[in-house]
């Protein structure tokens, strides 16, 4: 009896030091096989997309961090073969072909400046973007004259970043016509919480991922990806580049619903509508300072609520009458895009034509299709030569 009870005794520890020492050869044998495999082959749930997906996506992405401008195109960007869209950016970032700063002879150069829509964020190539279509347009109503237009576009931005791109960038180029096509962007910046004359409520300095020094690790990687909750703290370029993204524009649950909404007018939307009146004036001034005519373009928009119900559809209008004041003002070229659209779109319905703008859920969609992009540059083009370009 004795005997047996040493006998058990003795060898629990001998058990347990066993079963330890298994789980450390099979924990190590897990970690080689992170560290090795994943680097040789690629394993679904293994690779870099998928254990770092929001690094992996931000060193790939269309932008980049600027010191001036918050986020700007990266340069020779290309999309993936067999992306649905077709995106590649020249040496300056601007989508589209590759130009030179000293402009050819006896070109009549043009540079767009816009968000998304003028950029291109429903057009299936860069040839199907507006700017394009325009340059294209403008050689067959008058092939005797050169036209190279610029598309100096970027999504996501407003008249603030436009006017830093243009006064550090694109008046290098030497244009002989500013297209300014804002008013969305500037419209969202105006609802938001705290209107700031300098836009700081809005824009925020990039937000860099943290950093680990075992980051080369793909065991680490791995225990990040799927046994924290790393991940779902960040996501969408909003949180890199928007205030309070997470808190302000995100859905959940869990808010506070006495809080205003994030997009609604209130007391210091008028600053917002101010801003953007500001920020189109130091353009034209810019432009025509260096010799250039500007044109504005109202923003085409498919509204969907009335504008007795819904805020941001009343501050569109409020913007695209800032615009035509400006363009009153200060002697620039006005170009009605949103009135030729509604009736366009009208005309399509009846016929069943396709449509103008990309199926979306926002209440203000300004996103072109291929044949929007079409028709805007139409648009312009039409005034551009009934106006002697």
């Amino acid at each position: 009896m004795t005997g047996s009870l040493g006998n058990a005794c003795h060898n629990g520890p001998m058990t347990f030091r066993r079963a330890f020492l298994s789980a450390l050869i099979a924990l190590g044998a897990c970690a080689l096989f992170l560290e090795t495999l994943p680097r040789l082959v690629d394993i679904p749930g293994l690779t870099l997309r998928d254990l770092d997906p929001i690094g992996y996506e931000l060193e790939r992405a269309n932008i980049q961090p600027h010191p001036y401008l918050a986020y700007s195109n990266r340069p020779n960007f290309r999309s993936r073969e067999g992306a649905r869209r077709q995106v590649s950016h020249n040496s300056f970032g601007n989508r589209g072909p590759e130009v030179t700063i000293q402009k050819p002879a006896d070109t009549f150069r043009i540079v767009c400046l816009g968000g998304s829509s003028t950029y291109g964020h429903g057009p299936s190539s860069n040839e199907h973007t507006w700017p394009a279509r325009l340059q294209q347009r403008l050689h067959d109503g008058n092939p005797d004259r050169k036209v190279e237009v610029v598309n100096a576009g970027c999504r996501g931005y407003s008249t603030f970043e436009s006017l830093g791109n243009y006064a550090f960038r694109m008046s290098d180029l030497d244009p002989d016509l500013v297209l300014v096509y804002h008013t969305v962007n500037d419209m969202r910046q105006a609802l938001y919480l705290d209107v700031q004359r300098d836009n700081t409520h809005w824009r925020a300095i990039w937000r860099e991922m943290p950093e680990s020094t075992w980051d080369g690790s793909y065991t680490y990687l791995f225990w990040r990806r799927y046994l924290t909750d790393h991940f779902e703290r960040f996501g969408d370029i909003g949180n890199f580049v928007i205030v309070d993204f997470d808190k302000n524009l995100k859905d959940d649950p869990n808010s506070d619903a006495s809080k205003p909404r994030a997009y609604q007018i209130k007391q210091d939307t008028e600053l917002g509508y101010r801003n953007f009146h500001r920020n189109l004036e130091s353009i034209v001034a810019l432009a025509k300072n260096d010799g250039a005519a500007v044109a504005l373009g109202t923003q085409a928009v498919m509204r969907r609520d009335s504008p007795e119900s819904n805020d941001e559809v009343r501050a569109f209008g409020q913007m695209t009458d800032i615009l035509r004041k400006v363009a009153a003002d200060r002697g620039a070229l006005l170009v009605d895009i949103q009135s030729s659209v509604d009736a366009e779109r009208a005309r399509r319905q009846a016929v069943g034509e396709p449509p103008i703008f990309i199926d979306s859920p926002d209440v203000v969609e300004v996103h072109l299709t291929d044949a929007g992009a079409d028709f805007v540059a139409g648009v312009f083009a039409d005034a551009f030569l009934q106006g002697g370009l």
